[in-house]
């Protein structure tokens, strides 16, 4: 599901650069940084969060079947290593990163069926009609994996409309960081599996980068909104 996500999402980011006047090949060539700085970013973010573990036992460091991968680790790894490949090709971040941004919540939309249909990152005991049971686990729960795929896709939905009309670069990339900031700090809360709280027992790791990202998000679409809005220097 990972693999199909990317797949989807490049091709989603190769017809959007069209649009923009931008070559698809251009996207082709970003996205395999992309998918590397993605990946190692998210093994790397997890394992400083279960650094014990793995100082203890080294070898699991590169066994993906045991642990995981942590979102925001892998969206930091490739926002690094995507401004360092479009400087080096002195092409504009922004603008790329409008055109990729869509690409992101679709992307997490469909990884997220593959933590369902695998059984990570499980929710909260619950006694809703539409609660799940997995196997090896006791009590039904939240199915907090399709809350998280319903939201990638609402999304999703509001970028493609924003990328229509947008009025500034960054308009786009910013306005995903701040709904995904918002709404996955809520959906933090139907979490069950371990999350490593750090705050009274109740807010993880998660929630602590989003209440970092959501004010950066705010105050980085205002700075660009007033950039647009500047008087053209003298001559």
């Amino acid at each position: 599901m990972v693999a199909l996500a990317f797949l989807v999402g490049i091709y989603l980011a190769t017809r959007g650069a069209r649009r923009f006047g931008v070559a698809p090949e251009i996207i082709l060539d970003l996205s395999i940084y992309i998918i590397i700085g993605a990946l190692v970013g998210a093994r790397l973010f997890y394992i400083l969060l279960n650094l014990k573990e793995y100082v203890s036992y080294p070898m699991l460091f590169i066994q993906l079947i045991r642990g995981g991968m942590v979102f925001y680790g892998g969206f930091l790894g490739a926002i690094l290593v995507s401004a360092l490949y479009l400087k080096r090709k002195h092409m504009l971040f922004w603008k790329m990163a409008d055109i990729c941004a869509p690409s992101i919540p679709l992307g997490q939309a469909i990884g997220r069926i593959g933590c369902f249909l695998n059984g990570c990152c499980y929710g909260r005991p619950s006694a809703l009609l539409w609660a799940v049971t997995f196997p090896n686990l006791p009590y039904a729960r939240h199915p907090v994996q399709i809350y998280s795929s319903i939201n990638g896709l609402l999304i999703f939905g509001i970028l493609m409309l924003v990328s229509r009309h947008k009025r500034f670069e960054g308009e786009v990339f910013w306005l995903y960081v701040l709904l995904y900031s918002v709404t996955r700090f809520g959906l933090e809360f139907f979490r069950g599996d371990p999350r490593g709280y750090i705050f009274f027992g109740v807010f993880s790791w998660a929630q602590l980068v989003g209440a970092i990202t959501f004010p950066l998000a705010l105050i980085a679409l205002v700075i660009c909104r007033r950039r647009t809005h500047l008087p053209l220097p003298s001559a």
